[in-house]
């Protein structure tokens, strides 16, 4: 057991220098209150890595797989959903352009509106880590030093739960240090958000656009010649 620790301590710091998760936790830093917001997305991180890693080394690798597969080959059903969505994308990025923002909304500004409860934020924060999985290769290597140690389901436990808490040191840091330096820490922060308020609404709307616009030529390509673009 200690030797797997010892193996997997250097993977997991490497794998802590993540910057998709630390800009989420400057952004929900700039909202109202944001401890237990913070908190909560840290604790999101956490135990969604935890868990898939559970998952994956105590057998649940098949149907990993078998999910995989599916998401390579979708049935028509998907591409009929993913019409849908991406129609809804384009209206909404259209009407982000059209509409005018007003002074409430730029005071309120979107971490607040759309991160507003803890409970939301341990769910964006485990479903930003879970989307980030197929590219998370230090920790598949990790999972792999884990798979073969034969230490057991006990000694597997500890070692992931190790891992995830190793993963989230840095957030939990970051946390610390605001709390610590809350006032010095809060202009930093707010120099962010004003950043975050002026170029959200621009980054929104062509995000939505480009998105909306690839899920509807995939769904097109499918209707057309029974394929979709990237199949």
């Amino acid at each position: 057991m200690q030797n797997l620790l010892l193996v997997l301590l250097p993977i997991a710091v490497v794998d802590s220098f993540n910057p998709t998760a630390t800009a989420m936790i400057v952004l929900l830093l700039a909202t109202p209150k944001p401890v237990a917001r913070v908190s909560a997305a840290i604790a999101g991180f956490g135990v969604a890595y935890f868990a898939f890693g559970v998952l994956v080394v105590l057998g649940a690798s098949s149907l990993i797989a078998q999910v995989s597969g599916w998401f390579a080959s979708p049935p028509p059903i998907y591409y009929l959903f993913q019409f849908g969505l991406g129609l809804v994308l384009l209206l909404f990025a259209t009407r982000q352009l059209r509409a005018q923002p007003d002074g409430a909304d730029q005071a309120e500004g979107p971490p607040a509106r759309w991160l507003g409860s803890p409970v939301v934020a341990f769910g964006l924060g485990a479903a930003l880590n879970i989307g980030e999985l197929p590219t998370a290769f230090p920790y598949l290597a990790a999972l792999e030093r884990v798979t073969f140690s034969g230490v057991g389901t006990a000694g597997v436990v500890v070692a992931l739960a190790v891992y995830a808490f190793i993963f989230v040191l840095p957030l939990i840091i970051l946390l610390l240090v605001y709390v610590r330096l809350r006032e010095r820490a809060a202009l930093v922060i707010g120099r962010i958000n004003d950043g975050i308020l002026r170029w959200s609404r621009p980054l929104i709307t062509g995000v939505s656009f480009l998105l909306g616009g690839a899920l509807l030529a995939d769904s097109l390509s499918f209707m057309l010649r029974g394929e979709g673009l990237w199949a």
